[in-house]
């Protein structure tokens, strides 16, 4: 469920983002959203692992599911994000708007991978999973989910351009099926 409501929000971000408008902030909202979210995981996660370490009454808990805890809360909430550029029309500078957008649009991937690749250390014991392999397994992974997406999303326009439905609430449903 989670994971649909994810791709949903995405996608609905996406869909109201106009890629003329974010195009001069790229560099640094995918900057934001890759690196802010790292660090951002990185020192939640200590505060984590040191705010368990001196409650002796709490068990402690390893660095790496302190991470884990740190990834799930590492990203913020994008739909709130839009809900509340859109809605309240705040005096932010030219291009702080779209920076805003883009960051809060595509740091929810960096942080589910980052949740993932955690889960996945926890459950195996940290004993497998060296810090080259998960920098090379996130890479992969939003390069990947990127090219996916770019091709999905042409696929549905071209799809949703090209079918003739008779009733036109279908191509709602339609959509869904593509997000």
């Amino acid at each position: 469920i989670g994971t649909i409501a994810l791709c949903i929000i995405l996608f609905s971000g996406g869909l109201d983002t106009k890629l003329s408008d974010i195009r001069p902030v790229m560099i640094p909202g995918l900057t934001l959203a890759t690196l802010g979210v790292l660090f951002t995981m990185l020192i939640t996660g200590v505060i984590i692992y040191f705010v368990f370490g001196w409650m002796q009454s709490v068990a402690s808990i390893s660095i790496a599911v302190a991470l884990l805890m740190a990834s799930t809360m590492s990203s913020t909430d994008s739909a709130s994000v839009f809900s509340i550029l859109r809605t309240h029309r705040q005096g932010l500078g030219e291009n702080l708007r779209p920076l805003l957008e883009l960051e809060s649009g595509s740091n929810d991937p960096t942080a589910y991978v980052l949740v993932v690749l955690f889960i996945n250390i926890v459950s195996e014991g940290g004993a497998s999973t060296s810090v080259g392999d998960a920098i090379v397994v996130f890479i992969v992974q939003m390069a990947l989910g990127a090219l996916a997406g770019v091709v999905f999303g042409r696929v549905a326009v071209w799809v949703m351009n090209k079918i003739s439905i008779d009733n036109a609430s279908l191509y709602s449903v339609l959509l869904l099926a593509f997000v």
